[in-house]
């Protein structure tokens, strides 16, 4: 085996890692993302989400805050401006990444903005030789476990119906000169999101309909009736996420000492979510999100002499 080289310029900590295509991710709610390696990196503590108190950001370095790390796409900045997190490396497909690298301390002075890592993500390129290709991760309810809520309150298993699929092509335009890279990835994902909310207890709708005005009425017969003990109501409404993403790169040689490159990431995505952020945890309050993302990287190298 071959020794892994020492780096003796400086006293940067962190690891570059490539091949990622090849490498186990699972698609889950939202698909294939390539930030859940980083786990694998000393120092880095992956964060829960979904529960309560989970922290904003997807994982911590060295101690520091979920959201004090600092995000780049091919060289150019891809964080959420509000809250710090990342944007476009969060949902990126893994096919279209050609490497990224994680830098955990002691960054250069080229760095900077935030005290925690560093996650330098770069787009793949053409070559000379045309490469491509395809896959498509499929996932359903059959083999999944019913929940515990769901089977007290009689509940069939939730549904979930997921695929992952995504292709991609890159090659010559004119041979050793210009090369292009193209990407697309498609997300669809039905799943019912099981949770419990307060309605009205027999008793009280009972009361209401016998001696409540016509509006008092007309609420309690829209609200579903308690199928648990007491005044709760268990159900598993349909959460539909759409998903739709496109990637470019060009690369062109003007000669050995000057290249450019362009790259442009977007994507569109549609949510349907049955339960509205800090709203009822009852079906019929949902919520609908539409989220878009645009990235544009343009670098241009020159090397005015072998010291410069």
């Amino acid at each position: 085996s071959v020794a892994a080289p020492v780096n003796t310029e400086d006293a940067q900590l962190g690891q570059t890692m490539t091949q990622i295509d090849e490498l186990p991710l699972l698609s889950g709610n939202g698909g294939r993302n390539p930030l859940l390696l980083l786990g694998l990196q000393p120092g880095v503590s992956m964060t829960s989400t979904g529960s309560a108190g989970s922290s904003v950001g997807p994982f911590a370095v060295n101690g520091q805050r979920t959201q004090a790390n600092n995000f780049m796409l091919d060289g150019a900045d891809a964080n959420d401006l509000a809250i710090n997190v990342p944007d476009a490396v969060n949902v990126i497909s893994p096919d279209a990444l050609g490497e990224f690298r994680v830098i955990t301390g002691a960054m250069k002075a080229e760095y900077g903005r935030d005290s925690g890592a560093i996650i330098e993500s770069t787009i793949k390129s053409g070559t000379n030789q045309f490469h491509g290709g395809a896959t498509e991760v499929f996932r359903n309810q059959l083999l999944n476990a019913n929940n515990y809520f769901s089977n007290e309150s009689g509940l069939a298993r939730p549904k979930f119906n997921l695929n992952d699929f995504d292709a991609n092509l890159g090659g010559p335009i004119w041979k050793n000169k210009t090369f292009f890279f193209i990407s697309y990835l498609g997300f669809r994902r039905v799943y019912g999101v099981t949770d419990t909310g307060q309605v009205f207890t027999d008793a009280e709708r009972a009361a209401i309909l016998a001696n409540g005005v016509p509006a008092a009425k007309a609420i309690v017969n829209i609200t579903p009736v308690a199928n648990l003990a007491g005044d709760q109501y268990a159900s598993a409404p349909v959460d539909n996420l759409q998903r739709d993403q496109g990637v470019l790169k060009l690369d062109h040689h003007f000669s050995d000492r000057n290249t450019f490159s362009a790259s442009y990431f977007t994507e569109r995505s549609n949510e349907l979510a049955p339960f509205a952020f800090q709203g009822p945890q009852i079906p019929g309050f949902g919520e609908l999100d539409f989220v878009t993302y645009h990235n544009v990287a343009l670098h241009d190298t020159h090397t005015f002499s072998p010291n410069v």
